[in-house]
């Protein structure tokens, strides 16, 4: 067994195993959810499996002796379990976290009690840049009055000269969610950077990213490469973020129309062109089962549309708006392999399955993430 907690710790299931091992386990998954589709390829693994999460966020809470500890919910409740030292989470991530523990009874500020809704520091938020080495922290809080802002900011900048921006986040709902709607201050940035495929992107703490760069890059490779792009073609990329797929693969195409939910995330993006001088991607703001209905271009005229959706996946009348308009490709990047049975149910009345390749993205967890490729005529 290589981490004390896991079997508390909602975040690792495997780590008991060994990673061949945890490989076959998520291999035979995909085997019996998707093979009636299309043979399911080798799952790409990740060369070096551990410390690999940029994105880690840590519930505060306090000990019935009143010591301040951080970590993770216990699977299935709101009991906290004590992680000092996670296999999977940024190892700079980690100390920052452990840095900020440390200084909160320093400061005097009190920590959220979820059933007295009292007390003011709820989550640690962090995010690390792996090629810039940037870090971004957000502290979640549950009240605009926190005292000392300055002089926290000021002791946590001086342990970690490589925190470039910190954030105060307010929270006050009772909810699972760790962000809040608003940002009430903060110093230095409020983003960060990093790069990925030869690309910059700025991230603000609210942006979706995928949470494993390493493994990124071979995935969006994978979608590029079954996609089978060409000069001349227009793809739509659907559940867009900010715009790293579409942005990715710009240089392989003709012209590329994004669309995102999320309005911050597209904000993000149209920078993030501008800040690569991609000039051949266009980024909508709107739902897009909405957005699909008021295509900018002819329907004829989509060489590919790829969607890359979130746990829950696509809905189903976009999935009916997407067998009308008929690309002649599909990518469909998914990270929950149920939903992605259930969609491929419906598509695959329009679509030929041609390629099912998993992607190790997340180690060690239940999740595992997959590239379908699907046309409308057999090209493999």
């Amino acid at each position: 067994m290589k981490c004390p907690v896991f079997k508390q710790c909602g975040g690792c299931s495997y780590q008991h195993n060994d990673y061949p091992a945890y490989l076959d386990k998520q291999q035979n998954k995909l085997h019996d959810l998707l093979s009636s589709f299309a043979q399911v390829r080798p799952i790409l693994a990740m060369k070096d499996p551990f410390y690999y999460r940029n994105k880690v966020q840590a519930v505060v809470s306090v000990t019935p002796k009143g010591q301040v500890i951080t970590g993770n919910y216990k699977e299935q409740s709101h009991k906290v379990v004590s992680v000092d030292h996670c296999l999977i989470e940024d190892k700079t991530a980690q100390a920052i976290i452990h840095s900020v523990r440390q200084l909160i009874p320093s400061f005097k500020w009190t920590v959220y009690n979820e059933d007295a809704q009292r007390g003011l520091i709820r989550h640690i938020l962090v995010r690390t840049g792996y090629k810039t080495g940037e870090v971004l922290l957000v502290i979640v809080v549950a009240d605009k009055m926190v005292p000392g802002k300055a002089n926290f900011v000021k002791a946590i900048r001086k342990k970690h000269p490589e925190i470039v921006g910190v954030v105060f986040n307010l929270n006050e709902r009772k909810t699972s969610m760790v962000l809040g709607p608003k940002d009430i201050s903060f110093s230095g940035k409020n983003h960060l950077y990093d790069e990925l495929l030869e690309k910059k992107y700025r991230l603000s703490a609210g942006s979706f990213y995928q949470v494993n760069p390493v493994q990124t890059e071979v995935l969006y490779r994978t979608a590029i490469d079954l996609a089978q792009l060409k000069p001349s073609d227009v793809v739509i990329d659907a559940y867009s973020g900010i715009g790293t797929i579409a942005l990715s693969l710009a240089d392989n195409v003709k012209q590329v129309y994004a669309v995102e939910s999320n309005r911050e995330a597209v904000r993000d993006a149209i920078f993030n062109a501008k800040l690569n001088n991609v000039t051949n991607v266009q980024f909508f703001h709107g739902d897009a089962t909405e957005w699909i209905h008021h295509l900018p271009i002819k329907e004829k005229d989509i060489d590919c549309l790829i969607v890359d959706p979130p746990r829950a996946g696509c809905e189903e009348a976009f999935l009916k708006t997407v067998e009308t308009i008929k690309p002649q490709r599909m990518i469909y990047v998914s990270c929950n392999p149920e939903t992605l049975k259930r969609d491929l149910e419906i598509l695959s009345k329009t679509f030929h399955v041609e390629a099912i390749q998993p992607v190790d993205m997340f180690p060690w967890t239940e999740h595992v993430e997959t590239v379908v490729l699907m046309s409308r005529e057999v090209i493999y």
